[in-house]
């Protein structure tokens, strides 16, 4: 009977040291694959919005959840944060994954909120 006992309390250890292992190891995976969400900034209602193409240059590219945020420039010097998501584009098959030094051309919405160009692009071109 005594054998018994030192075998369930053994089993018992062993399944809660493995149970602990296994969870420290799926934190860690969790930590490395997470990904940042792109937070769109809502138009406010006074601000006008306007239905233009553009051509610039990206300056950056901050990854998100189902797009991108990137940091552009056009020839003349105007810097725009311009919104790539494939929700938001006119079809999904449009999206392609957009570097630094990029030249891309996109036709959207454009807005100005606290003297920063937003841009949500419908269409893109690389």
């Amino acid at each position: 009977m005594k054998r018994i006992a030192i075998i369930a309390v053994l089993t018992v250890a062993i399944n809660l040291i493995a149970c602990n292992d296994k969870k420290s190891g799926e934190e860690t995976t969790n930590q490395e694959t997470e990904t940042k969400e792109i937070v769109v900034p809502e138009v406010p209602e006074n601000a006008e919005e306007k239905q233009v193409t553009i051509k610039a240059t990206v300056l950056s590219v901050e990854h998100g959840k189902d797009g991108v945020t990137a940091k552009a420039v056009d020839d003349d010097g105007v810097e725009y944060s311009i919104i790539i998501s494939i929700p938001n584009l006119k079809e999904p098959d449009m999206y392609r994954e957009v570097k630094k030094d990029d030249i891309i051309t996109v036709s959207g919405t454009l807005w100005e909120m606290d003297g920063q160009n937003y841009f949500k692009a419908v269409t893109l071109m690389i």
